[in-house]
């Protein structure tokens, strides 16, 4: 039995250097671990203690483009402009962004008028001067309503040759007594903001110094008045680069007829234009936007389209969902008359209904491709 105590020692002692071992092994990963206030030095601030270096030199015969900074620092004037004033540019007019023509001749259920993208009080003196042109003088004008009236057609007269051209002087109309012409014009403000609509009315009169009435809705004589605005079209084409300004006429103009109302109600379009018009320029909206049409009801103000979102669904959705062609109308643009204008509301073309923001964004556009 004595002989066995030596060997438990042993044991005992190497037991208790294994351990001792471990805890050393311990210890040395731990401040392995805890690097930066440890063994391993923290060099995340050795940038700052960097000293410039020397000018690297490239000899002559090596391509010294090939040796640049990855990302260069330009030279910077540090001149104070805190006490400087600075002007912000107006935003850019997408009236002749939108408009391909500067001048146009448009049509609608019947009616007809010269398309300008101009101001009118600009619009103003350039039908004066084709009147003059034509061997016409101003009869009656008033500015604040728009209007023009030319002096009657008298023979032997460059405004007698200029009836003749306009088929006004036929062997009919010659043969009658008392009987008279004149040209009258209405320039009223475009749809967009900076533009302007002229239209042309051929009028019977009966009297060398006839007063101004009203002004006549139903054309009197259509072959002759389309003659005259497309002589008004040409005329404002070879004088695009006149710059007369009318200061009386400059009250016509104003702001767009047609304006996006947003502010503490729900977002609409509201168009300072007749049911019919409104139509028309919303319809031309939604070809300049490139907004697919599934179907429209002009009798009950209602035009379902498609318009989705580049960014919506997933690359699943994309890769293997159906195509363009194939989506349901998401939306439902609804015309309704109010008052003296007429109000575009967007809804929703199934049961869900769009939130303020998507249909804030669809009045945006639309605003921006009016014409």
């Amino acid at each position: 039995m004595p002989c066995c105590k030596p060997a438990l020692f042993s044991q005992g002692l190497s037991f208790l250097m294994s351990k001792l071992l471990s805890v050393r092994l311990l210890v040395v990963l731990l401040i392995l671990t805890t690097g930066a206030c440890g063994v391993i030095r923290n060099r995340s601030n050795d940038y700052l203690k960097a000293s410039e270096g020397k000018v690297l030199v490239v000899p002559d015969w090596y391509q010294s483009d090939r040796i640049r900074s990855r990302y260069p620092i330009p030279e910077v004037d540090n001149k104070d402009t805190s006490g400087e004033e600075f002007v912000v540019p107006a935003p850019p007019d997408r009236t002749e962004l939108i408009l391909d023509e500067q001048f146009t001749i448009e049509e609608m259920d019947g009616r007809q008028w010269l398309s300008v993208t101009n101001v009118p009080a600009r619009a103003w003196p350039m039908i004066t001067k084709f009147l003059a042109s034509r061997g016409f003088e101003v009869g009656y004008s008033n500015v604040r309503k728009g209007l023009i009236q030319s002096s009657v057609f008298q023979e032997g007269k460059l405004s007698s040759e200029y009836a003749r051209q306009l088929d006004l002087l036929s062997e009919e109309q010659t043969g009658r007594t008392h009987h008279y012409h004149v040209l009258s014009f209405r320039l009223n403000q475009g749809v967009k903001r900076n533009s302007s609509e002229i239209r042309v009315r051929v009028i019977d009169v009966h009297d060398l110094n006839p007063d101004f009435n009203s002004w006549p809705e139903e054309d009197g004589y259509p072959g002759a008045e389309n003659r005259v605005l497309e002589d008004l079209k040409l005329f404002f084409e070879a004088n695009r680069d006149e710059k007369s300004f009318s200061l009386l006429a400059q009250d016509i103009g104003g702001a767009s007829r047609v304006v996006l109302v947003s502010e503490d109600v729900e977002p609409y379009l509201k168009f300072d234009l007749d049911y019919a018009r409104a139509w028309g320029v919303l319809v031309r909206s939604l070809r300049n936007a490139g907004i697919d049409v599934v179907d429209l009801d002009r009798s009950k103000g209602e035009i379902d389209i498609k318009y989705y979102d580049k960014v919506e669904g997933s690359l699943l959705g994309k890769l293997f969902g159906p195509g363009p062609d194939k989506l349901p109308a998401n939306y439902r643009l609804k015309l309704n008359e109010s008052n003296d204008s007429v109000r575009l509301d967007v809804i929703g073309a199934g049961s869900e209904s769009p939130d303020r923001e998507s249909r804030l964004k669809l009045l945006s556009l639309l605003l921006e491709n009016v014409s």
